[in-house]
């Protein structure tokens, strides 16, 4: 498929993802846990990233999603925000959370602002979806002002390379081969939701901002890799027959394993699910 065709497609899939968030705010026990926390830290880590850079700017995000962060900064800045599904738009909408930004149904191929508008670009799960990542890249480039400040966020390849999901990988040659055009970025993953998703290694991620003109002050990762098969499994069995101890093991985890990835401890600094970065714009 060329890159247009799989960005109307996408679109159209995005429309639909109103039905996953209503469900994980009707989840209840360990799985409610685990998905307000999964569904939430990657925003409250580009928030805490953008939070310094916000007084007095004039923000854009790309690809507002349900509105969750929109809505935070909002509080402190200017904001203006587009996604490209409107079924995104109307349901941030109806959660009250594009009531202080100015929105609109948009495509990151083409902005339509002036160049070095915006002093902050935000772009929070956005670019892996992207098949013509470099249109977009030279978008989000024009209209950031000289010395202005990107944060976005990724999935991070590393992920793929835990034991047990490399032993799916290796399961048989057409696998193996799968993997390794990952790693190179020649191809997409494949996604639950059908839609195209092309993770980054933390290097490869670097690079792209760095290749457009960035420098880059903060790169890290987040989110310990532990909701996969066979730990969920073993997970809600635990919570089927002591509901109780489970949340509070889930919980600690995850608490623990957030200050230590906030400390980016050299042990575990890129092995987080998702990786961050803050980066200023070069001129």
């Amino acid at each position: 498929m060329k890159p247009t065709e799989i960005a109307q497609r996408d679109a159209q899939i995005f429309d639909s993802l109103r039905e996953m968030w209503e469900s994980i705010r009707h989840l209840q026990g360990v799985k409610k846990i685990i998905g307000d926390w999964s569904s939430t830290r990657i925003e409250r880590i580009n928030f805490n990233l953008l939070l310094p850079y916000l007084s007095g700017t004039k923000v854009l995000e790309v690809g507002c999603g349900r509105g969750n962060l929109t809505f935070t900064i909002s509080q402190y800045a200017h904001v203006v925000t587009f996604d490209i599904s409107r079924g995104c738009l109307n349901y941030a909408k109806e959660l009250g959370n594009l009531e202080g930004a100015f929105c609109f149904q948009g495509d990151v191929r083409s902005i339509p602002f002036e160049d070095s508008t915006f002093d902050t670009v935000v772009a929070t799960e956005v670019l892996e979806h992207l098949p013509d990542l470099d249109t977009a890249m030279k978008e989000i480039t024009r209209v950031l002002k000289p010395g202005g400040i990107v944060v976005a966020s990724v999935p991070n390849m590393v992920m793929d390379l835990h034991p047990f999901e490399l032993l799916i990988h290796m399961r048989n040659q057409d696998s193996r081969r799968h993997l390794f055009r990952l790693l190179r970025r020649q191809e997409s993953a494949s996604s639950n939701l059908g839609i195209y998703d092309r993770p980054f290694l933390p290097k490869q991620f670097r690079k792209l901002l760095e290749s457009y003109g960035f420098e880059v002050l903060k790169h890290k990762t987040s989110m310990l890799y532990f909701w996969r098969l066979p730990y969920q499994q073993v997970i809600l069995f635990m919570d089927k027959y002591c509901p109780s101890t489970t949340k509070w093991f889930v919980s600690l985890v995850i608490r623990s394993s957030d200050t230590l990835f906030d400390r980016e401890l050299p042990l575990i600094k890129w092995i987080g699910m998702r990786q961050h970065i803050l980066a200023r714009k070069v001129g």
